[in-house]
């Protein structure tokens, strides 16, 4: 069947419309899609194997990641992690052999933040709605696995894993938990007013500047994370926090649904804080109805 006159088929304008959707509209894109899995045994600890892994990207590339799983044939709680953008898939695999022990598949992604080019603002807009779609192409990785069990699937976010994992309250409701540590309210005036973006803003004329925040500004984490419930949350806030202001971080709480739980932190953007990393765990153990930890860290302990 031809149509238009200039032969295009029905399959290729319906792939056209999949294409620009999926540029436009980080809640519409297509599940089909191949997701291409692949994976390589990297290590095993005490049964708990350790896989280098990646998966397809929307729109090309590889989307690279840790797939951490328990011993056993049980269906699994599953966690994704998201790491910041000074983050990367190694710094939760640690936690994630913990949660192993507890009984919980993790799946950590490195889908990097957009490179923020002057000259290619529109281009930044695409690839952030493209960071949403890879992270809910993982959600779609777990819940194809046969070893996982669907309703109990949780999400852990740094910094702009966080901004995505706001956004992904109200727009995927297969994750039934989440933990944001030091999210902004909205990155479009983080943009605009903080030293981190100075010389972004400074390459950019000022009516061209404020026409591309308001182009990114729909895709703030505050225009979703109203509509969070009935996932519990769990915001994580620096006191000392050099990037994500503790009262931004803070409002972020105070938008979204209950139930939800904030903890401050007298640590610095990075969260390294011994408390803050039990209080996730913790968390997780609670909200995905996981085997307590507290005999496993005994237990490591002990070996010391």
């Amino acid at each position: 069947m031809q149509i238009f006159g200039g032969g295009l088929s029905v399959f290729l304008l319906i792939s056209l419309i999949i294409h620009t959707q999926a540029q436009t509209d980080p809640s519409t894109y297509d599940p089909k899609i191949a997701l291409d899995y692949q994976e390589k045994l990297s290590e095993e600890r005490d049964g708990i194997k350790i896989f280098e892994a990646s998966y397809a990207g929307i729109e090309g590339g590889r989307i690279d990641c840790y797939l951490v799983v328990p011993p056993g044939k049980n269906r699994f709680a599953a966690v994704i992690f998201q790491p910041g953008s000074e983050q990367s898939r190694h710094t939760y695999l640690s936690e994630s052999v913990l949660l192993a022990k507890a009984g919980a598949i993790s799946l950590i992604i490195d889908v990097a933040f957009p490179v923020a080019d002057p000259l290619k603002l529109d281009r930044f807009r695409q690839d952030y709605i493209k960071t949403f779609i890879n992270v809910r192409r993982a959600i779609d990785l777990m819940v194809a696995r046969e070893d996982v069990d669907k309703n109990r699937i949780g999400f852990v976010g740094h910094s702009h894993g966080a901004m995505i994992g706001a956004v992904l309250t109200a727009m995927d409701k297969r994750v039934k938990t989440f933990v944001l540590i030091g999210g902004l309210t909205r990155l479009t005036d983080h943009m605009r007013d903080s030293t981190w973006w100075q010389s972004f803003r400074e390459a950019i004329p000022k009516d061209t500047f404020e026409d591309f925040l308001a182009k990114l500004r729909p895709l703030d984490p505050a225009d979703f994370i109203f509509k969070s419930a009935p996932a519990p949350i769990l915001f994580q806030c620096a006191k000392y926090d050099e990037v994500v202001p503790q009262d931004d971080c803070s409002n972020l709480y105070q938008m979204a649904n209950n139930p939800k739980q904030m903890k401050i932190y007298a640590c610095k953007h990075d969260f390294q804080d011994f408390d803050a990393i039990v209080d996730q765990l913790k968390w997780l153990q609670e909200k995905l109805r996981l085997r307590p930890l507290g005999p496993i860290l005994q237990s490591k302990l002990a070996e010391r």
